[in-house]
């Protein structure tokens, strides 16, 4: 996928080629996953309403399942980006260790392994009034269901990891402007613009 840059009529945006350029894409990769998430947890609560329903039990199942897999997919190596270290990330904030161990725990249960009260299958026998089988009754029932604590929890979570990441990012970037400050005008000139 090609990321589609707007041309300033007044400068010129050219594709730089450092070592720190591929964290930083990885950075951005993170947080575009977690800002989904986020938005994910906060548009939830919207949906209270549907007090006790299906459609707000199937809806609490899939935010549990796209949260969590969102969450943990930026601390989780990958050929597209640099993984987050837990702990670099929590290093001044120990008190989040426990939720992130908390959610890494059910994601690893649940979406690794189907380890979980969510997570069940049913074989039986039906019979008859005479107790003759007349068939055989296979469910299943897979889902991550998350209280109104554990979302605030996750969201928590994940509004301090963005926090880390925008912080993060702004430093890469202040370091990549100074490098490239020291930089003559016909050495920039020589970098390749981004195309669109």
């Amino acid at each position: 996928m090609e990321i589609m840059v707007q041309e300033d009529n007044r400068k010129i945006i050219k594709k730089i080629a450092h070592p720190m350029v591929r964290q930083l894409k990885s950075l951005r990769l993170h947080q575009a996953d977690l800002q989904q998430c986020f938005a994910i947890l906060s548009h939830f609560q919207n949906f209270q309403e549907l007090q006790n329903t299906q459609g707000l039990l199937e809806l609490n199942k899939a935010l549990g399942f796209t949260s969590l897999s969102l969450y943990f997919k930026i601390f989780t190596p990958s050929k597209a980006r640099i993984m987050l270290d837990k702990t670099k990330v929590f290093r001044d904030q120990p008190e989040f260790n426990s939720s992130f161990n908390h959610f890494q725990n059910i994601r690893n249960k649940y979406l690794l392994n189907d380890e979980n009260t969510q997570t069940k299958s049913l074989v039986g026998l039906l019979l008859d009034q005479e107790s003759q089988p007349v068939a055989v009754i296979s469910s299943a029932e897979v889902g991550i269901i998350l209280d109104d604590r554990e979302i605030q929890r996750l969201r928590e979570l994940v509004e301090f990891t963005l926090g880390y990441l925008s912080q993060k990012s702004a430093d890469i970037e202040s370091q990549l402007l100074a490098i490239y400050q020291t930089w003559s005008i016909p050495e920039l000139i020589n970098i390749p613009d981004i195309s669109n």
